[in-house]
């Protein structure tokens, strides 16, 4: 929506192409819950993004809240649209923590509207308003962000300014989605994270341990079933002429598949045999997953 605003027109998948969106993986565990993400890191994503849109990149910190909520109010009233970090839960009712992005696109009193991103179908056209929420609630929900993350400030906003063209050369975005796509392990005290390849991997071990049950992250099986097969597509259209890149789009596509295998083999129930069906894919698809993203960096490099 953004990138919309400032006259850049392109399909979702470019975006999460420059973002890194949807490349990569991220396992770990919160509030002894397992989480699993298919994809890269929305902060380090929009910082990237911005270099290729030729961008200004501006993230403001506070731990004041009325000049977190006059700083949004400012900017939309300069017709800037904010991007806010947000436990999503908060917003929605939800039982779990939820780390999400959601656009500020204006204000009336004391409400906010908000551009929910994630939804099953386009509900918003250019231009109109959003969700309304009480403004004490998005502050909330952005203050819950990051205590969740233990930054040093409350309250935090994203804002870009359009300062020329974008690239047309893609090419190094290649290499860096690449290393998403491969990835690694990071432990800190007693707490570990693993992303990339490494994630698949892990999950696989961590459903055989039985810490993690496959329904709680079948989601985000979907998810990786979703954005593999998209970004198969857009990988193929782009680089159409890249043969290291096809490769890579051939493992992507293997990736996909394996995914809608699970997705199948959990549709009515697990059994034992489809657990450890499950646990075998897994590990395949972590294999892919490498695969993809050491041609990428290649491709790129």
């Amino acid at each position: 929506m953004v990138a919309y605003k400032y006259g850049i027109k392109e399909p979702i998948e470019y975006f999460n192409f420059i973002m890194g969106f949807t490349y990569g993986a991220y396992l770990g565990t919160f509030n002894k819950r397992v989480y699993m993400i298919p994809g890269g890191d929305p902060f380090v994503g929009y910082v990237n993004a911005s270099k290729i849109l030729n961008f200004k990149y501006n993230l403001l910190v506070t731990s004041d809240k009325r000049l977190f909520v006059d700083a949004c109010r400012y900017l939309i009233s300069k017709d800037i649209p904010v991007i806010l970090p947000v436990n999503m839960s908060r917003l929605y009712n939800l039982r779990f923590f939820a780390p999400h992005f959601e656009l500020l696109t204006g204000y009336d009193g004391d409400e906010f509207y908000l551009y929910e991103p994630v939804q099953s179908r386009c509900i918003f056209e250019f231009g109109r308003r959003g969700y309304g929420f009480p403004v004490g609630l998005v502050v909330k929900a952005v203050e819950d962000m990051s205590a969740a993350y233990n930054f040093p400030w409350k309250y935090s906003l994203i804002y870009f300014v359009k300062i020329g063209e974008p690239s047309r050369d893609l090419r190094r975005v290649l290499a860096v989605n690449g290393k998403l796509q491969v990835g690694h392990n990071f432990t800190l005290d007693s707490s570990s994270m693993y992303f990339g390849s490494y994630a698949f991997k892990v999950l696989a071990d961590y459903i055989s341990k039985g810490k993690v049950k496959i329904n709680n992250i079948i989601w985000s099986i979907m998810l990786a079933y979703t954005s593999r097969t998209d970004n198969a597509k857009f990988l193929k259209e782009r680089f159409w002429d890249d043969k290291l890149v096809l490769e890579a789009v051939d493992y992507l596509t293997k990736a996909a598949e394996v995914y809608g295998r699970i997705i199948k083999l959990a549709d009515d129930g697990v059994s034992q045999e489809d657990e450890k069906e499950i646990i075998s894919l897994l590990k395949e698809a972590s294999i892919y997953e490498r695969r993809a993203g050491l041609l990428m960096i290649e491709a790129g490099s």
